[in-house]
Order: C-alpha cells, then sequence, then structure tokens
C-alpha cells in the first residue's frame, strides 16, 4: 500500500480530561476521554514500563444516543500501535485564516485619464471550475474633466477621487471576491490605517497635497452547512489574489503586501471531512455512500466534531507488521487525534505519554513544549514553520 495515502482514523476528544489510569479497561472511560491499552491485554497503561506499551492502541469514549453515557469506544486505525514501527509524530496547532492583503499607493492622477487594475483570483473553488486557467478582473476608472483643454501640458487630477472611484468600482463587483478600502499611508509612513470617512480625512486640512491608497483584501470561500456528504467543501477555504495595476499606473504607484495569506487549519469544520473520508474504512457508512436507486446517503457518517470549534491536531503515522500463511505484509496506517485547543489538561497527559514511549524511536523529539504553545487564539507555531530535526517531522 501507498505511504502516501495510509488508511487512518480520526479521534475526537472532549471533556478536557486527564488519560484513563492505567489498569483499566474500555468500560472504564468517560465520554470524550482518551485511553491508551495494552493490545495484548486490553488493560490501560501509562508510560512508565515501556514493555507494556509496545504494541499499544488508543481509545476514546463516545456517546452514541445522546444520554451523556458511555455507549461505545472508538479506536485507532488498524489492530495496534507497534512502538518500534512508528514512523511520524507530529503536532498541528489550530491556526486561523488570514486573508490576502494588497496595497496600492504612490499613485498620482491627471484629469480626462483612464485607469485600471487587474486582479488576478486563485481559490480550490476556482482550480475546480476552471482548472488552471484562473479567472481575473479588471476594474476601471476614468478621471474627471481637465478645467482648461491644453493639449501641451499634462494636468494634474485628483489622486483621492482616483482611489476613492477605483474602490467603489471594485466594491460594486457583485461575486465580491474582494474588497476594497481606503488606506492612510501617509500620516504614519510604514504603517498605514483604514479611512472610513473619506469626506472628513480630504476636508482636513493637515491632509492637503497628501493622497489616500486603495487596500485589497481577499474573501475565503464560505462554510457549507450540510447533513451527511458535504457536497460543498473545498479546502483550503483561503483566496489569493495577485494585483496588477496596468492602464494609467505605467508610471507610477507601488503595489505591496500587507498581508500574506494563511489558510485555517484545526477547525471543526475541517475535521468533521476527516471523520467523513475515514467512514470508507471503519463501516460508518462504508465505501458505499450513496444509494445506487434513490441517490441519497446511505446513512451518515460518525461525526463528534464541533464544527465551529478550533483543535489541536496530532497525526501517529505507523506501520502494521503481520503474517499471514507463508507472507508477510506491512500496513500503513495513520490516527489523527483532534483535542479542543483550551483543554490543557488532555493535551498534556498525552504528549507526557507519547514523548515518553516515543524517546529513541525514529528520531522523534519531545512535543510537549510545542503542544504548550497551542493557543485558540491561533498564536501557536503552524505546521509550516516547524522543524524537522527537533519536532518529530520526518
Amino acid at each position: 500500500m501507498a505511504t502516501t495515502n495510509p488508511v487512518f482514523q480520526v479521534l475526537v476528544s472532549k471533556g478536557n480530561a486527564a488519560l484513563l489510569a492505567a489498569g483499566s479497561r474500555e468500560t472504564a472511560l468517560a465520554v470524550g476521554q482518551i485511553g491508551i491499552f495494552n493490545y495484548h491485554t486490553g488493560l490501560s497503561v501509562d508510560g512508565t514500563v515501556l514493555m507494556d506499551c509496545r504494541d499499544v492502541y488508543i481509545a476514546v469514549g463516545v456517546d452514541r444516543d445522546g444520554d451523556t453515557v458511555l455507549d461505545d469506544v472508538i479506536r485507532s486505525a488498524g489492530q495496534m500501535i507497534q512502538r518500534t514501527n512508528v514512523t511520524g509524530y507530529n503536532v498541528k496547532c489550530y491556526a486561523p485564516a488570514l486573508p490576502k492583503i494588497i496595497d496600492i499607493t504612490d499613485f498620482k492622477a491627471q484629469c480626462e485619464t483612464e485607469y485600471a487594475i487587474k486582479v488576478e483570483v486563485r481559490s480550490q473553488r476556482g482550480y475546480a471550475i476552471h482548472g488552471y486557467n484562473q479567472i481575473a478582473k479588471t476594474f476601471q476608472y476614468v478621471t474627471s474633466c481637465c478645467s482648461t483643454e491644453d493639449c501641451n501640458t499634462c494636468p494634474d487630477g485628483d489622486c483621492n477621487e482616483l482611489a476613492i472611484g477605483l474602490a467603489a468600482q471594485i466594491n460594486s463587483d457583485p461575486e465580491g471576491l474582494f474588497v476594497a478600502s481606503i488606506i492612510d499611508y501617509t500620516t504614519t509612513p510604514g504603517t498605514p490605517i483604514v479611512v472610513t470617512d473619506t469626506a472628513a480625512w480630504i476636508a482636513d486640512v493637515d491632509n492637503a497635497g497628501l493622497c489616500l491608497g486603495i487596500r485589497l483584501t481577499s474573501v475565503p470561500d464560505k462554510i457549507k452547512s450540510f447533513c451527511a456528504v458535504n457536497l460543498g467543501y473545498f479546502n483550503p477555504r483561503g483566496t489569493d489574489i495577485i494585483v496588477s495595476p496596468v492602464t494609467g499606473f505605467q508610471c507610477n504607484g507601488t503595489v505591496a503586501t500587507f498581508q500574506e495569506l494563511q489558510f485555517e487549519e484545526g477547525l471543526g469544520y475541517d475535521i468533521a471531512q476527516l471523520e467523513y473520508e475515514a467512514g470508507g474504512w471503519n463501516g460508518k457508512p462504508g465505501p458505499y455512500r450513496t444509494s445506487v436507486t434513490a441517490g441519497m446517503p446511505l446513512e451518515s457518517f460518525d461525526s463528534y466534531v464541533t464544527a465551529s470549534a478550533k483543535y489541536l491536531e496530532i497525526n501517529l503515522i505507523y506501520d502494521q507488521e503481520s503474517v499471514g500463511g507463508w507472507l508477510e505484509y506491512k500496513n500503513n496506517l495513520n490516527t489523527i487525534l483532534a483535542i479542543p485547543c483550551a483543554d490543557t489538561t488532555t493535551r498534556t497527559s498525552f504528549f507526557l505519554f507519547m514523548d515518553r514511549i516515543l524517546a529513541g524511536v525514529g528520531g522523534f523529539g519531545a512535543l510537549a513544549d510545542d503542544a504548550a504553545l497551542c493557543d485558540c487564539a491561533g498564536a501557536g507555531t503552524p505546521t509550516s514553520s516547524l522543524t524537522a530535526a527537533t519536532d518529530g517531522l520526518g
């Protein structure tokens, strides 16, 4: 089986409980509590005796009928996690979505002149619809008439009229892929601020002779409501924009990125999609999700996340070696654990266990220090900036 597409399972905790105490059965789990069990004895372990942690599995208690009482458990992918065959161990903090923000500044204007900016839009929804030929929109504005007709001079126009006019054109676009605002970039150079009352700013004598700028902010795809199959799911949902001043800006104007695009990571909405995909392997609902005759979902998948909640995600990637007849097999598996980012008790006890049993295995570094930096505000380090040598990535 290709290691790039392992069979995976998603385990979601809740309740901010510590790991189940050693020596307990699965039936002792609370709803939403994580327990780690010796595969051969069925008893929970705490990592203090490594021999008991050679072959383990992870289980989370679940309530299937809403009465807050334990009804079942969901277990990690495969029969067991063989400690020496763990090939990946990493943590992903919640990271908020940040739109792409582009500022257009330092431009002048001439009267009776056409100005245009071109904005290319890139998103997963766009790729699905248009392929690799992404859409681009062009917005135009013609400045006011000159006061005199003189073909031998180059009369000045109103730079603030141009900024306000172009912004109005952009904001009138019915698709709403990005929004434009007006910024003051000259009062405090290097720290532009959004101007909400442009008339008052222009009327201020301190701003005489100064120009306003234009700020474009991308708008991400909306989160879709769904029941059994989310037909409107796209990931990532961020929208990238590439801004190119064209007509009228050939000899002036500056385009600068004020904020880079950042995709959201760790939202329950996205973890629910992982639960849906995992349902193809765990029988909830299985590989056949819709009825051939009715075209409707056969049944819903198991989901235990809150769509609007923020989670810390842990990936355990491992090989399960087994023998069948005269042949040996190695299956590539992945268990994804989602812990609410505010549940510090669950987080601390889980990483204490995993860091202890994986010390010296596969060169994995301890992740408890990295997990401690994660918070619901997204101040923790995104996965893309972790270091392979010290953060279990490899």
